[in-house]
């Protein structure tokens, strides 16, 4: 139901009630709840004063640093990891039915290096001047050539750094069993 807000949508609790399965009374309630921390809004009434349009309260949802309670972050975490996933599945799924320049588009990327917070601020600020060329566009109003794309950007200090790979070789009797049954 975030997502659907987020994407620039306006909807009212029956029509988010329907698109996640519950009840429209359900729906409202956590519609007021999300209110209450800031995340969505009301939109201005429809001519049917019974609908209760729904929309986003800005423009990305982003949690950074200390900058929300440890539920809300725990919240956050898990909606983006979730969608993530589930978005990265369905790409992989239909990916071969896509022009090859999306293809080849496409980027995972993990990586381990050291860095220090305020290269991690020129990441983030690098990546959100980018994205925010494309703030305005709408379903209606984009390049031909453009397609809605998920991102997440996380950039976080590993609390405790794995051990180097060398640190724990393995045993030579292992070693040596695996390279002498190859050998026979």
């Amino acid at each position: 139901m975030i997502d659907e807000l987020y994407m620039g949508n306006i909807r009212t609790a029956s029509a988010l009630a329907t698109l996640t399965g519950l009840t429209p009374s359900a729906m409202s309630y956590h519609l007021r709840a999300l209110e209450k921390w800031g995340i969505i809004r009301r939109a201005d009434a429809t001519t049917d004063a019974r609908e209760r349009p729904w929309q986003r309260s800005a423009r990305a949802l982003t949690w950074e640093g200390e900058s929300a309670t440890p539920g809300t972050r725990d919240a956050i975490i898990g909606l983006y990891l979730d969608r993530l996933g589930r978005d990265l599945a369905a790409f992989a799924a239909t990916s071969a039915q896509l022009p090859a320049s999306w293809q080849e588009a496409a980027v995972i990327t993990r990586g381990f290096p050291w860095l220090t917070p305020q290269e991690i601020n020129d990441v983030t600020a690098a990546v959100h001047q980018t994205l925010e060329r494309a703030k305005s566009r709408t379903e209606d109003d984009h390049p031909p050539d453009a397609r809605r794309v998920t991102y997440v950007l996380a950039i976080a200090p590993l609390v405790n750094d794995p051990p180097p790979l060398s640190a724990a070789p393995l045993r030579p009797t292992q070693v040596g069993a695996a390279a002498s049954t190859r050998r026979r």
